[in-house]
């Protein structure tokens, strides 16, 4: 990809690039190498207390409980 140009369109910054076949294309300047990394992102890189995979398994587990406990899934999070 050729870098065409970065500007700001309806409040969004947008990089102009020409793709392999020449044609132009507008991106989230977020997506590309414009701007620097979020200075959070880059602190927190590594260090969150749960992945994607534990969260959807974690989603799949909770769903199953309460499915199984009937209509009243946040009882068995009280201990009733």
């Amino acid at each position: 990809m050729e870098f065409v140009k970065r500007r700001h369109n309806w409040r969004a910054d947008r990089v102009y690039v020409r793709d392999d076949r020449g044609e132009l294309v507008s991106l989230p300047s977020e997506w590309t190498d414009a701007v620097p990394d979020d200075a959070f992102v880059v602190v927190a890189r590594g260090r969150a207390p749960f992945g994607v995979d534990g969260l959807v398994v974690l989603s799949a587990l909770v769903a199953s409980l309460a499915a199984a406990g009937g209509s009243r899934p946040e009882a068995g999070l009280r201990g009733e």
